[in-house]
């Protein structure tokens, strides 16, 4: 008789109240029942955690932790250091699960394979309509690492690779090397994890079923937070990704190119957030990056 292996699914939560119900359903429905679902409070400051320990009254699959406000990256961790599954998943509180992605993702983790990678939705809302974007995989099928390392670059670029929620892991390999998101970051700390994961396979899937659902309001750019060091921050994503690359003998051809067109673009990103309208720089501080 064949053993289902327990998934251990990780929900960071902050101030997600009107969205749990819909995603912790997802999860709690998916048609491959053999879960561990950890809701992490990040320190709510609404009905985030109330609604959480609801339905984990109503499943004993679901476990609810609480931390003080502290970021997505820690949250995670700490649902890491619970985990009591064969394998991991993660799943962010505003987003939601086709019916049969932890079932397909099981069923692509041969005992070969390491990361099983799949499709996803962009459900974006603005102005009461809904937009959605599909991301489908460029490839399919088991690689090597060696010969998965060639697409890198491109997986980047559509950004399938950085994100950790269309991805399936496994916990013995996280926890013999001790991955850990890197708390001190807000942005690209996932990027960080992921490498640092691909690093420690020995062979990946990339599958082209979409199965996960992200969903985001769609605001004004001009809305959007200013971000003091972004400028920093691409810069070091840029060097991490080249240095992984570098140790994996993979620093070449579409990767290379690749590479240098995301830089390239998060340069440009940069240098508008320095004069993002809620910018707190003074005019001698936005000219300093730029002069280097």
């Amino acid at each position: 008789m064949k053993i289902s292996p327990l998934v251990t699914i990780i929900v960071p939560i902050y101030n997600a109240a009107p969205h749990l119900p819909n995603c912790i359903d997802s999860i709690r429905n998916q048609t491959y029942p053999y879960l561990q679902i950890l809701l992490i409070d990040d320190g709510s400051t609404d009905d985030s955690l109330s609604v959480c320990e609801l339905f984990a009254a109503s499943d004993k699959r679901i476990t609810v932790l609480h931390q003080e406000n502290a970021g997505a990256s820690h949250a995670r961790n700490l649902g890491l250091s619970h985990a009591n599954g064969a394998f991991i998943q993660f799943v962010d509180a505003d987003d939601y699960l086709d019916i049969d992605m932890t079932e397909t993702l099981v069923d692509a983790m041969d005992k070969s394979t390491d990361l099983v990678i799949c499709g996803y939705r962009n459900i974006a809302i603005a102005a009461n309509k809904f937009y959605t974007e599909t991301r489908v995989p460029h490839i399919a099928g088991s690689y090597p690492k060696k010969d998965f390392m060639a697409h890198i670059g491109a997986l980047y670029k559509d950004i399938l690779l950085p994100s950790p929620c269309n991805k399936l892991y496994r916990n013995n390999i996280i926890q013999e090397h001790r991955l850990k998101f890197q708390g001190h970051l807000d942005l690209g700390e996932d990027l960080l994890f992921n490498l640092a994961y691909i690093h420690q396979c020995k062979r990946v899937q990339v599958i082209p079923q979409v199965l996960y659902n992200y969903t985001a309001v769609r605001d004004n750019s001009l809305s959007r937070r200013f971000k003091r060091h972004y400028l920093s921050n691409q810069q070091m994503l840029y060097q991490q990704v080249k240095y992984f690359l570098l140790a994996n003998q993979a620093y070449k051809g579409a990767n290379k190119q690749y590479l240098h067109m995301i830089h390239a673009t998060g340069i440009v990103n940069a240098i508008n957030n320095l004069f993002h309208p809620h910018s707190t720089l003074t005019a001698r501080e936005k000219s300093m990056p730029l002069q280097k």
